[in-house]
């Protein structure tokens, strides 16, 4: 037995999940680790990241975003009418909750997995893709492609004890690592930084009671013997030597007057209201976590120090975001429900809406378009949601003979 499936075994021990054992006996030795990795990255750990403010925040910025993102198809180029499937990819949820699932699953868990439910062999479609389900990646075990008798055969999934091919569960890598079968997000990637980030934040709001800092420093002009230090003590917090109170009757203000004899002074240890904050580890964190997970800092309501933000970089900021960080999980989207179309056609996941700008300069833009003749009044029309203009309104707008066009 090599050292790598007796590690397999002992992970099956420690993890108490049948789904650890299912995912090592598939692969092989040199993959084990990444097995094991992927299940000590899911579940409680993702659920502990998400309880710092900035991880739930970040997630929450994409998951926002990508709710807000319609799916068009093309073919050849042309929009078309978008299909049911499209339209409405799971009964269960709204078009926008299944967005925000499959995205929020990309940045947390890494990947996201959809089951394909199809008709049957003898239905007027065979095979034709009614629904596309979203499936918690925790509960899905991988089986990575192999080479049988001269074959290259595709990956597998099980699923609650079902085995699925790829045409009925489709897999979406975050990010595609070569010799990764499972998809890497952020919070796999950066585990040792999240880890950090989350001790900072424990150890922070953990100073004030359990740092084992002291309130302050009693100190005597001359040298004292032990048990006259240990006495003064006691009497600062009003106890007698032996631990029993001063004031037997408890009626004693907890904040009473202290009074010192023997040359002895009192000096408290105070920390400024930042430095019990730790507000300098909590910035850092900030950009650390915005960096992780390419958000813009703007987006996550932080100041990046020696970075002067204005509305045009500002701006910038969020079209680099979309273009370089939310695009990528967009993208593996696209290509999912690309595949279950008809040849020919091509869905994508439509960004006009979320980088509009303000009404001023959209506008602007549009003038520019039509009068350069590459766009009509009614293509502009369509991308602000107003329906196609009458042939009264056409009339109304027409200029008159004696107009001189500017």
């Amino acid at each position: 037995m090599s050292i790598w499936t007796q590690l397999g075994a002992s992970a099956r021990r420690l993890f108490g999940v049948e789904g650890v054992g299912n995912v090592v006996a598939s692969l092989s030795d040199d993959r084990i680790l990444e097995a094991i990795s992927a299940q000590r990255t899911g579940g409680a750990s993702v659920d502990l990241a998400l309880t710092l403010s900035t991880v739930y925040r970040a997630v929450q910025i994409h998951a926002a975003a990508a709710s807000q993102l319609p799916i068009r198809v093309e073919r050849r180029g042309s929009r078309i009418d978008t299909p049911a499937i499209i339209d409405e990819p799971c009964f269960a949820m709204a078009q926008s909750e299944w967005m925000e699932y499959l995205v929020t699953s990309m940045y947390t868990r890494g990947e996201a997995f959809l089951r394909v439910v199809r008709a049957p062999s003898n239905a007027r479609i065979p095979h034709e893709p009614l629904e596309l389900i979203p499936v918690n990646p925790d509960e899905v075990q991988v089986h990575p492609h192999r080479t049988t008798n001269g074959n290259d055969l595709p990956d597998t999934y099980t699923w609650r004890g079902q085995e699925f091919t790829t045409s009925t569960m489709a897999h979406l890598k975050f990010l595609i690592v070569p010799g990764y079968t499972r998809g890497l997000g952020p919070l796999q990637a950066a585990a040792l930084e999240v880890q950090g980030a989350l001790d900072a934040r424990d150890y922070g709001a953990r100073w004030m009671t359990e740092s084992g800092m002291p309130e302050g420093i009693l100190s005597m002009k001359a040298e004292a013997a032990p048990d006259v230090a240990r006495a003064n003590k006691y009497s600062w917090y009003g106890l007698m030597p032996d631990g029993t109170p001063m004031d037997s009757d408890g009626k004693l203000p907890k904040r009473a007057i202290k009074v010192l004899s023997g040359g002895a002074s009192f000096e408290p240890l105070l920390l400024k209201p930042a430095d019990v904050q730790f507000l300098d580890t909590q910035q850092f964190t900030t950009t650390q976590i915005a960096r992780l997970f390419g958000v813009p800092a703007s987006l996550l309501l932080a100041a990046v120090e020696g970075n002067s933000q204005t509305y045009a970089n500002i701006e910038q900021d969020w079209i680099g975001y979309s273009r370089f960080g939310l695009a990528l999980a967009t993208r593996k989207i696209d290509a999912a429900l690309t595949r279950i179309l008809p040849r020919g056609q091509k869905a994508r996941v439509d960004f006009a809406g979320l980088l509009r700008t303000d009404t001023k300069t959209r506008y602007e833009s549009h003038e520019i378009a039509m009068r350069a003749g590459f766009m009509t009044d009614d293509e502009v029309r369509h991308l602000e949601g107003l329906p196609p203009l009458t042939d009264d309104q056409r009339a109304r707008i027409a200029p008159t003979p004696n107009e001189v066009p500017a």
